[in-house]
């Protein structure tokens, strides 16, 4: 992946936080530029909050389901990188867990294997404000080539771009999410509410103050 590459995906991964374009998008992309297969992307806020799925490529929604709900959680290669402290630094996925180990494993054996058959791994845990991580992954089927270790160092070229475009996400899902939250409180007031800018045209108004 060039430098015009490389810049190519750091604006895309900036208009996706800014929502300009979809995460899918980015994702892709990003499978395309690595010569993948499968591509995940995914945040937790704390060790106890649900999953947050970015975007995931070259799987079905019921492999997607079934990975958040059963095998996310003892994924080897995320097991390994946190027992490890493997944070922010791309890695093979043999750098985690040997291929032997990972073919054996629960995850691969039940879930992976009859479905996408990901093998070959190029990836990174990463930190979060507020102690949250995020995993990323991009992946090649058993029967082709794996990475080579100058893929990893493309990706670690990314990673604060990837760390920061995540961070902004968050921020900005928390300001719609409290903006929702405002706007239900004020809806259940018995009274009309408006909110005015300083030119005096309405901005905002609770359902009691519409219904006037």
């Amino acid at each position: 992946m060039g430098v015009d590459r490389e810049t190519e995906v750091i604006g895309l991964l900036y208009d996706a936080t800014l929502g300009y374009v979809a995460w899918s998008d980015v994702g892709r992309r990003l499978t395309s530029f690595f010569d993948g297969a499968t591509f995940t992307l995914t945040t937790q806020g704390t060790p106890d909050s649900p999953v947050d799925i970015v975007d995931m490529q070259g799987m079905t929604p019921k492999v997607v389901e079934l990975y958040c709900a059963h095998y996310y959680e003892v994924d080897p290669w995320r097991m390994a990188a946190i027992e490890r402290r493997v944070f922010d630094r791309a890695v093979l996925g043999t750098d985690l867990v040997s291929d032997l180990d990972w073919q054996n494993s629960r995850v691969y054996s039940e879930l992976i294997r009859p479905h996408t058959d990901v093998f070959h791994g190029v990836m990174a845990s990463g930190t979060l404000p507020g102690g949250g991580v995020y995993a990323f992954g991009i992946h090649r089927g058993r029967r082709t080539a794996p990475f080579e270790r100058t893929t990893a160092e493309m990706l670690q070229r990314l990673l604060p771009h990837i760390g920061r475009a995540l961070q902004v996400r968050a921020r900005l899902g928390a300001v719609h999410g409290a903006g929702i939250a405002a706007a239900a409180a004020l809806d259940r007031l018995p009274f009309g509410v408006v909110q005015l800018s300083a030119a005096g045209r309405l901005v905002t108004a609770n359902r009691a103050a519409l219904a006037m």
